[in-house]
């Protein structure tokens, strides 16, 4: 299946990839990723950075289970 860029028209077969942060309402700051067109640089999609996501989830666990584990 062929997948066009809704800006260009152009074929869409990989995207380019940034990271950014995203702000919400409150202030909260998250890691972000934007899927960009390669051919035209429009911004197709955004989302919580779910490799981010996952790492700093994890880095929280293991820096409250030392925790736990050293009281």
């Amino acid at each position: 299946m062929s997948t066009k860029c809704p800006h260009c028209k152009k074929s869409v077969t990989e995207l380019k990839g940034y990271e950014l942060s995203a702000t919400f309402s409150g202030g909260k700051k998250w890691k972000a990723a934007a899927y960009i067109c390669p051919s035209c640089n429009s911004i197709l999609g955004c989302q919580i950075n779910p490799v981010a996501l996952n790492r700093d989830l994890i880095n929280e666990l293991v820096k409250t289970l030392v925790k736990e584990l050293s009281d």
